[in-house]
């Protein structure tokens, strides 16, 4: 047999094991379809390696799962909302809830892992459950996993004292995905430290809220920090446009909240939220008394969860007989 002869310097390789990631990939995918999957926690390196493999495979199509944007010249963003899910009230049937997605991978995903099927007489916590989760489907994967040892009914009664009954019991599973908590604060993480503050205000908002009101509870940058708070998809917009509002994922709420709490700032959140809506009903005082009167019964009605919210903690901080507006006023006064 011959010897081969050795290449010399000028036609001599490189170990495959010593060339970038991004070139062993080129090489390999040329075109065709890939998938980079949960690009959240590495924004940054998924879009520098997806930038790096476009340039180098023009015929390659990426697809990336990401809660935030890789903002790359040709992205095309697609928003996944979350599953629609049954009201909470009214007479639900096992059968019924199959028609839902959300409520439907939670009966898929309960049987898989309890071996059995959900009973008829939980139909109604099953819903109550799916919209306590507003339809996220990491939190119905991990509720779906307590089955085995809990019932649908006392999940739910666990999951409004505790939010950490939701976690996985796969010692496998990535940090991240083990808690709905740890979910949310690897997208915490990845924040400046202002959008970390008034992520952390926003949780004492219901049933939504539009900018104005972001800046009353959380000072003149509030607006600027919403934009990031919703590429991270920590905030979703509900209806775009001048007239903006916004509103948190009940999971993702509870999260917030319990930071605020973590961090002895929810009073302060608190009386900055009740002195904005006391404001805005002493000015709807007025204008239901004149011509705009359907516009501000709108208003009201669009606000009705943070008034009753504003009102309730409003009760609780006035001495007993006391006005609950006055302990505002008197509040903001001794701040000043």
């Amino acid at each position: 047999h011959r010897t081969p002869r050795r290449a010399g310097p000028a036609t001599r390789q490189r170990p495959r094991a010593l060339r970038p990631i991004a070139d062993t990939l080129a090489d390999a995918l040329g075109a065709g379809l890939l998938l980079l999957d949960n690009c959240e926690h590495v924004v940054s390196g998924a879009a520098e390696l997806a930038r790096v493999l476009l340039d180098r495979c023009p015929a390659l199509r990426i697809l990336a799962t990401s809660r935030a944007a890789l903002r790359l010249p040709d992205e095309l963003t697609v928003a996944v909302p979350p599953l629609p899910f049954p009201a909470p009230d009214g007479d639900h049937t096992i059968a019924g809830l199959t028609v839902h997605p959300a409520s439907r991978l939670f009966l898929e995903r309960a049987r898989a892992r309890s071996g059995r099927p959900v009973p008829e007489s939980d139909a109604a916590a099953v819903a109550r459950l799916c919209a306590e989760l507003d339809g996220l489907p990491l939190a119905i994967e991990l509720a779906a996993a307590r089955t085995p040892v809990l019932s649908v009914p006392e999940i739910v009664k666990r999951l409004q004292a505790d939010p950490a009954v939701l976690r996985s019991p796969d010692p496998t599973a990535p940090a991240r995905h083990r808690t709905v908590a740890a979910a949310v604060e690897s997208s915490v993480d990845q924040l400046e430290p202002a959008a970390r503050l008034l992520f952390d205000r926003l949780a004492v908002f219901a049933g939504g809220f539009d900018s104005e009101a972001a800046v009353a509870v959380a000072g003149p940058d509030a607006a600027d920090g919403l934009a990031a708070l919703v590429e991270a998809s920590l905030v979703e917009t509900q209806r775009p446009g001048a007239d903006a509002r916004y509103r948190m994922l009940m999971p993702i709420h509870r999260q917030a909240l319990t930071r605020l709490r973590a961090a002895g700032a929810e009073d302060a959140a608190r009386l900055a939220h009740a002195r904005h809506f006391l404001a805005l009903a002493e000015r709807a005082e007025g204008g239901l008394r004149g011509s705009a009167q359907g516009w501000w019964l709108g208003r009201l009605r669009r606000e009705a969860a943070n008034l009753r919210a504003a009102m309730g903690w409003l009760r609780t901080a006035a001495e007993p007989d006391g006005d609950p507006a006055s302990v505002c006023r008197a509040k903001t006064r001794t701040r000043r």
